[in-house]
């Protein structure tokens, strides 16, 4: 199985006029067993003071539990139990949390009750192994396939008043998930990320031109790559300023 990442992560016009940093986060790992990517998108807000390092907490939660599994080698069937007694939804959970009370107890005195909501975030996960792939979704933003030049969502849109967020009670309740079993020499692509990037757009018909027009280019050649790496920081921040101001995090991947 060969494995190609292309990811950016860019502060939002909202926050570059506020002197603030990105309350997104990206991180991912590949190894010989596969690979595993996490996006999280921190709440924005003068309340959610923390939600920069809780969206990195998330993405290192995500990546520890999930690397686990992975360097075990666990098969299809374990995996898929794991997620129906949402035990590895909990792992994850606990993980962002003591990692938040660490953070939160350097931060405060321990006389101060930790106030989860201050690191709140949402988390995407795409986990493929030789054996599996697995999504795993917690609020907004998306993750989408694509086969043969058409992209597809992974989870149907469920309108919510409110975001899911990791700072919740039973946050690892409300994780969507979908493993699927993993054919040999199986190729696909996929993307993921923050909603930063699709309310950039008027519909899911021109978010998905913009899509195809960057595989294109990441894939052609060697030239067109480089062109690409060096020119999307860019192009993002343009997204973000005459779209959703918003901080904008993307992975594409490819598994050839």
């Amino acid at each position: 199985m060969k494995i190609s990442v292309f990811s950016k992560s860019i502060t939002g016009y909202k926050n570059e006029i506020k002197n603030k940093g990105s309350q997104d986060y990206i991180f991912y790992e590949i190894s010989n067993n596969g690979v595993i990517c996490a996006v999280a998108d921190g709440h924005s807000g003068d309340y959610f003071i923390f939600s920069s390092e809780g969206s990195q907490f998330a993405c290192e939660a995500l990546i520890e539990v999930m690397g686990k599994y992975i360097k075990e080698e666990s098969d299809y069937k374990l995996i898929k139990n794991l997620l129906e007694n949402k035990k590895i939804q909990y792992e994850i959970c606990s993980k962002w949390k003591q990692q938040v009370t660490s953070h939160y107890n350097k931060k405060l005195p321990c006389v101060y009750k930790i106030d989860y909501y201050r690191y709140g975030t949402t988390l995407l996960g795409m986990i493929v192994s030789n054996d599996y792939k697995l999504y795993l979704k917690l609020g907004d933003g998306d993750i989408l396939i694509n086969k043969d030049n058409v992209f597809t969502k992974i989870f149907p849109y469920k309108y919510t008043r409110l975001v899911n967020t990791l700072s919740e009670r039973d946050a690892y309740n409300k994780f969507q998930y979908k493993i699927e079993k993993k054919n040999d020499n199986e190729c696909f692509s996929a993307v993921m990320y923050s909603d930063g990037y699709d309310n950039s757009f008027s519909n899911f018909q021109s978010m998905s031109k913009d899509l195809e027009k960057t595989m294109r280019q990441y894939n052609k050649n060697i030239f067109t790559r480089f062109v690409l790496e060096k020119n999307y920081e860019k192009y993002l921040n343009k997204l973000s300023e005459e779209g959703s101001k918003d901080d904008i995090s993307i992975v594409f991947v490819n598994i050839l």
